[in-house]
């Protein structure tokens, strides 16, 4: 049976009405002004009716969306892996596994890992975590992980990335482990290479573990296939600050069974080192008893004339300063012997300036050994700062040049231990 709806019947009577408009005149239909006129008119009206028809919107009703709970356990099986040995040492580890190829941190006849800084703008120190892992079935082992943690009481202030913010959170992500090859290469890293190349006892082994158990080629672990040497690149950046860093290494089977972590720590050194965009200071025309300034900025760029220093190593970096007279040599004032020229130096728009004068003459051969002026407010890790640099002269001897050197030197500053808003990390697995 059919029906007709309200809007099919307006629908056919929209159709018709368009129709009638549009409909031509009738052959032989003679052809008046008011007929074109009408013509016209129907045209105009079908076009904004049939305009009006296809741009009526739509309206429809979006229904909320509905929202569930998710959720699962942790499901456990078989054993857990054993970590039997675990290291640090200078990375790539790609380079220590070639022929000849040295697995050693920069300190091998010391104990334990240690690592020098590169103390150069954005170039970064690649270390290499190692570990070997224990399974009775190695194809079990899952995955197995490095954790590096930052010093617990050091921040590093405002010019990192929001992923690296000190105070014992985790250094960047996770360092997922990968086996180094076959048993014979996992042995002649970890049981030469290592071994031989680190007088100071480079690796950390798990309680009733040495070389003589995983290494002996008879029965030790690597040879029975029982044990396999895991490693991951981690990158520490020039900017990262001196101290101790932990490492947890840990693994887990298929079945989620998780090991006990092995964790030892290794030594970023301290390393001090500051670059300045500029090689030469001048002061411009001096006049008597007044104080002439070379403000600088916070651009790094070579040239502008504008003095700027970088913090290019891995602590808060205090600005030093020596300079020598540029010829304008000292006189006596009541028994005292007193320079003709007097300089000043300050970090940042709000420091304050710091008063010196020459250590010696120009015509000496001058070393400033300890003879530096430290300034005030010390610059953070990662961070430039401007340098004003300002002189004043009491007395004029000749008509000049005037020409001297200007001694930089980078000494350490602490760190900040603001840690109160950081949250640190929860070691384990």
């Amino acid at each position: 049976m059919l029906s007709t709806t309200k809007t099919q019947y307006r629908e056919q009577e929209e159709v018709g009405y368009l129709n009638e408009l549009i409909r031509p005149l009738k052959p032989n239909t003679k052809i008046t002004r008011k007929n074109k006129h009408m013509m016209k008119i129907k045209k105009i009206v079908a076009a904004f009716s049939m305009l009006s028809i296809m741009i009526m919107p739509s309206v429809g009703l979006a229904q909320t969306p509905t929202v569930v709970g998710t959720g699962l356990t942790k499901g456990v099986g078989g054993n857990a892996p054993i970590i039997k040995a675990k290291w640090e040492m200078n990375g790539p580890v790609a380079a220590a596994l070639v022929t000849g190829g040295t697995a050693a941190d920069d300190y091998p006849a010391l104990q334990y890992s240690q690592f020098n800084p590169p103390m150069t703008n954005a170039n970064n120190k690649t270390i290499s975590i190692c570990g070997v892992v224990y399974d009775t079935a190695l194809t079990d082992v899952h995955g197995v992980y490095g954790d590096v943690y930052y010093p617990d009481t050091t921040a590093l202030g405002p010019n990192h990335p929001a992923d690296r913010q000190g105070c014992g959170t985790m250094l960047g992500s996770e360092c997922t482990m990968v086996a180094v090859g076959d048993k014979n290469v996992a042995w002649d890293l970890f049981c030469s290479k290592v071994r031989n190349n680190n007088t100071g006892a480079l690796p950390l082994f798990a309680a009733n573990e040495s070389f003589d158990t995983i290494c002996n080629e008879q029965d030790g672990w690597i040879k029975k296939d029982v044990a396999m040497v895991y490693c991951c690149d981690k990158t520490i950046s020039y900017e990262d600050p001196s101290g101790v860093y932990d490492v947890d290494v840990w693994a887990q089977s298929n079945g989620n069974a998780t090991s006990d972590k092995l964790s030892n720590e290794f030594l970023y050194q301290e390393g001090t080192a500051l670059q300045a965009d500029f090689t030469s200071i001048a002061y411009g025309p001096a006049t008597l008893g007044n104080w002439v300034t070379l403000p600088g900025n916070v651009t790094f760029l070579a040239g502008d004339g504008r003095p700027t220093v970088r913090n290019v190593g891995n602590t808060r970096l205090t600005v030093a300063v020596a300079q020598d007279d540029m010829g304008m040599n000292d006189r006596d004032v009541s028994g005292t012997t007193t320079w003709n020229v007097h300089y000043r130096a300050k970090v940042s728009t709000a420091g304050t300036y710091t008063s010196y004068d020459p250590i010696g003459k120009k015509s000496i051969a001058l070393a400033p050994t300890n003879n530096y002026t430290a300034l005030n407010l010390p610059i953070n890790l990662s961070s430039d700062d401007e340098v004003d640099f300002g002189v004043m002269v009491d007395k004029f001897e000749t008509a000049g040049p005037f020409t001297g050197k200007l001694w930089l030197e980078g000494q350490a500053a602490a760190h900040l231990t603001d840690c109160s808003n950081i949250i640190p990390a929860t070691h384990g697995n």
